[in-house]
C-alpha cells in the first residue's frame, strides 16, 4: 500500500512515494552528470563473428550509435571501418 503525500511543487496534486522517489533519483543523477560534464557512454558492440547471422542487425546498430556518440572519434570512414574491424572475430 502506497502512501500519499502532497508535492508542493505541483499545487496539491497527490503523489505516492515511489513517484517521487523515482522523481528524486532522476534529479540527482541528472546534477551528477551536469556536474562531472559527462554523459552516459554506449557499450562496445559484442564481438561478430558470423557464427549467428541474426546478430549482425545488432552488431551494426551498435557500430553506428557509438559512431553518433563518439563523433570526434570517428571522423573518416576509414576510423570507422578500423573500428568494426576490431571487433570482427574470425570463426576456427
Amino acid at each position: 500500500m502506497s502512501h500519499l503525500h502532497i508535492d508542493p511543487a505541483d499545487n496539491d496534486t497527490p503523489v505516492t512515494n515511489s513517484q517521487a522517489e523515482a522523481t528524486a533519483i532522476a534529479e540527482a543523477i541528472g546534477k551528477v552528470l551536469k556536474t562531472n560534464n559527462s554523459k552516459p557512454k554506449l557499450w562496445e558492440p559484442d564481438p561478430f563473428d558470423g557464427s549467428d547471422p541474426r546478430k549482425l542487425r545488432t552488431f551494426i546498430l551498435q557500430c553506428k550509435l557509438n559512431f553518433r556518440d563518439c563523433k570526434d572519434a570517428f571522423e573518416d570512414d576509414s576510423d570507422k571501418v578500423n573500428y568494426v574491424l576490431s571487433y570482427l572475430k574470425a570463426l576456427l
